[in-house]
């Protein structure tokens, strides 16, 4: 009676499990592991905004130094002192041919990255808590072949640009917010640097057939040319290359006499104590 009793417990046992279709054991053994394309798919990543390819560091910019710098193919470094220095994020597929320019300050440094000298696109990148954030941007510009481009903020945000073309010509451009709008102002000749104080008032160095400043009252719509008189000494050619620095109505400007003789240049400095109606030599 015993082994008649087991005999019926296995019997049921076994037909229990034979209900289960071999499909269904298929499928719930599948459905309870991951699938192979679940475990090799990667994880979304996101890069942080403030990191971009850029090329070898090529030397090193103090941030005393606001006047132009050119940085051709390379990268570069800011020293903000106190011992932080930080990598300029400029980057190029063809290392040489791109040129950078900047704007160097501890409370907003500004770089214009052109990949190419016959590009019609800049990139414009800005930081104002000394590199921990750059932010970028592009814009287009007028087409030709690009001599240089001069750059200055007048505070934190906002600033001017201009663009010196190859034929002699140049456009100043106004950037609001960083880079996020940028309006072109209208043509202002070749210029070899640029200072705005406010939205309003700015002056750009003009060192061509005349050696002096072009000043604007209403953000570059109209300009007033104030040539440097020349000095007694006799010298070959007279350059200004230098950015004028202003401290209310006084400024100065450094301007470069070439010589003839053993002493090749030396350098004077022309100031205004009207806010730029008058320069005289110092």
């Amino acid at each position: 009676m015993k082994k008649l009793m087991i005999l019926l417990i296995f019997a049921l046992i076994v037909l229990v499990g034979c209900e289960k279709m071999p499909s269904e054991s298929i499928e719930e053994s599948a459905s309870s592991q991951p699938s192979v394309s679940e475990e090799s798919e990667p994880e979304e990543t996101f890069e942080p905004e403030e990191d971009f390819e850029h090329n070898p560091v090529s030397k090193t910019v103090g941030i005393e130094d606001a006047a132009l710098q050119d940085a051709k193919g390379g990268g570069a470094e800011i020293d903000f002192g106190n011992d932080k220095i930080v990598e300029v994020p400029i980057y190029s597929e063809s290392p040489g041919i791109g040129s950078s320019w900047w704007y160097l300050s501890k409370e907003i440094s500004v770089i214009i990255h052109l990949e190419d000298v016959g590009s019609s696109w800049i990139d414009i990148l800005t930081t104002d808590n000394q590199g921990e954030l750059w932010h970028e941007y592009m814009y287009g510009i007028e087409p030709g072949e690009i001599a240089q481009i001069m750059v200055h903020f007048y505070d934190e945000k906002n600033g001017y640009f201009s663009v010196n073309y190859a034929d002699g010509t140049g456009i100043l451009y106004k950037v609001k917010n960083r880079g996020s709008l940028i309006e072109k102002v209208g043509e202002v000749g070749n210029v070899y640097n640029i200072v705005f104080v406010d939205e309003n008032h700015g002056f750009l160095v003009v060192s061509e057939d005349w050696v002096g400043i072009r000043k604007t009252s209403d953000g570059g719509k109209t300009w007033t040319d104030f040539e440097f008189a020349p000095p007694e000494f006799e010298y070959k050619q007279m350059r200004c290359y230098d950015r004028p620095v202003f401290t209310g109505d006084y400024g100065e400007v450094n301007v470069t006499f070439y010589l003839e003789g053993d002493t090749p240049w030396v350098e004077h400095k022309y100031i205004t104590n009207n806010f730029g109606l008058t320069w005289e030599m110092k």
